[in-house]
């Protein structure tokens, strides 16, 4: 599971994944244009920050992965922004001082990196925007905070995401029914059997995320394009906005909607690799798997 998390943020994050994209060059342009154009969070993220940093806001990145933090700080470190780095291994001394540093009057710090440990699904997740403010806040800032959450789609991500949100709801509607813990029980169960809520674990479920997904993923075309074209500004005014709320009419159906949708139904998906992935892409993947073989 924690590989498929990687894939779903940036290549760098396995071995030997940034020689063979950078090809042995040392050009600063090379390392800039590999670190970015490898990764569509990245390509995204650094349009952001472009556009952050010319309206002169200051930014604060957090990442469940601390390897995620390097590749970042590269790539901070290549486009001149200064920023500071706060995660699990800084200890309290340099901690404060990279706060202090970063709240200075005077201070050219644009952005800050930080580690946020979620611990897998559930309110710990579902509440990492809130996390996200109260950090900012004890930072130090005192502007209103706007929070960007990059998702990469039709991954094992969103997936998770998804099970986080439905996790959430039927803590609420437990709540609101005020059922037995015996009742409690068995709705998790139910929806935990459906695939509805926790992480996926077996191999199984796994697989099927995968295929199901990946169906969806090798029909969408011309997405490098689509990045690499991207109106930063067209995408922020057309971003979806989430207000922690219950839906409209929620309360009113007492949830039943909501619960139908953890009738479990067991969908096996028969199609092979072979079948998802497109031709020319497989006969790609064969032939590097043959230069690699002994």
């Amino acid at each position: 599971m924690m590989e498929l998390k990687k894939a779903s943020n940036h290549p760098y994050m396995f071995p030997n994944a940034e020689e063979k994209i950078l090809k042995g060059s040392e050009r600063r342009d090379d390392q800039l244009k590999g670190l970015i154009a490898s990764s569509g969070k990245m390509m995204l993220l650094d349009r952001l920050l472009v556009k952050l940093k010319k309206d002169n806001h200051r930014v604060l990145i957090f990442s469940q992965m601390v390897k995620m933090l390097d590749i970042l700080g590269d790539y901070l470190q290549l486009r001149g922004y200064q920023f500071q780095r706060l995660d699990g291994t800084v200890a309290a001394g340099p901690r404060r001082q990279a706060i202090d540093h970063f709240n200075a009057e005077e201070s050219n710090d644009f952005c800050f990196l930080l580690s946020t440990r979620a611990g897998g699904l559930g309110i710990n997740l579902m509440t990492a925007d809130t996390v996200a403010m109260a950090r900012a806040h004890r930072i130090g800032q005192k502007k209103p905070v706007s929070i960007y959450r990059l998702v990469s789609k039709e991954t094992v991500e969103e997936e998770i995401l998804e099970r986080a949100r439905n996790k959430l709801m039927l803590e609420f509607i437990t709540i609101q029914r005020g059922v037995t813990d015996k009742e409690k029980k068995e709705l998790r169960e139910k929806a935990a059997k459906a695939g509805k809520i926790d992480d996926p674990k077996s191999s199984e479920d796994i697989s099927r995320i995968l295929k199901k997904r990946g169906q969806k993923m090798f029909e969408q075309s011309g997405n490098q394009k689509k990045l690499e074209e991207l109106d930063i500004d067209s995408v922020l005014e057309n971003a979806e906005e989430h207000k922690t709320e219950v839906p409209e009419g929620m309360v009113a159906d007492g949830g039943e909607d909501f619960l139908k949708s953890f009738e479990y139904t067991d969908v096996k998906i028969d199609l092979e690799w072979d079948d998802i992935i497109p031709k020319d892409q497989l006969e790609g993947i064969k032939a590097e798997e043959e230069k690699t073989s002994p």
